[in-house]
C-alpha cells in the first residue's frame, strides 16, 4: 500500500465522517421540529454512516435494518440492547401507522449516544451484561483448605 493509496483512504474516511456527523445533525433538526417519525428513520440511516465511517462496516443492498443490526452485534461492536430502540422505531416510522411518541425518541436518542461512543471506539463491545465473572480463590497455603483438613482427619483414623 503506497503513500497515494493512505492519502486517498484518510481523505475518503473525513469525507464519509463529515457524512455521519451531518446525518446526526439531520435527526437532532426533525427531533426539534417535533417530527419523531423523521428523526427514527434519521437516526437509522446514521447509525449506518457512522458503522461505515468508524468501523469500515456496510450495509449490503439486501439487508434489513435489523440484520445490519445483527451483523453490528455479531461482530462485536455494540449490543442488542443498545439497538433495540433504534430499531424499533425505526421500523415503526418507516412500515407503520404508529406515531413514536416522545418518550420513545428520547430512549433512542440515549441509544444513538451509547451506539455512537461505541463505534467510535473501534474495539468491540464488551460480551457480558455488566457483571463481573468473581476471580476464582486461591487455597490457602498451609494446608487451610477442607481436603487437607480431611486428609488429617484419615491420617489421624489410621493412626
Amino acid at each position: 500500500m503506497g503513500i497515494i493509496d493512505t492519502i486517498k483512504q484518510f481523505f475518503q474516511k473525513t469525507e464519509s465522517g463529515r457524512d455521519a456527523n451531518s446525518a446526526m445533525n439531520e435527526v437532532k433538526k426533525a427531533a426539534s421540529r417535533e417530527n419523531y417519525n423523521q428523526a427514527s428513520i434519521n437516526a437509522f440511516y446514521a447509525l449506518e454512516a457512522m458503522g461505515e465511517v468508524y468501523v469500515n462496516h456496510k450495509r449490503e443492498q439486501h439487508q434489513t435494518a435489523r440484520e445490519y443490526g445483527n451483523d453490528l452485534v455479531e461482530e462485536g461492536y455494540t449490543t442488542n440492547e443498545d439497538l433495540e430502540p433504534i430499531l424499533v422505531n425505526f421500523e415503526i416510522a418507516k412500515y407503520s401507522e404508529m406515531q413514536v411518541s416522545s418518550d420513545d425518541y428520547s430512549k433512542l436518542e440515549e441509544s444513538l449516544n451509547t451506539v455512537a461512543k461505541k463505534l467510535k471506539s473501534g474495539r468491540a463491545a464488551p460480551t457480558s451484561s455488566g457483571k463481573k465473572r468473581k476471580a476464582r480463590r486461591r487455597p490457602r497455603r498451609g494446608g487451610k483448605t477442607g481436603a487437607a483438613r480431611k486428609r488429617r482427619q484419615r491420617s489421624k483414623e489410621d493412626n
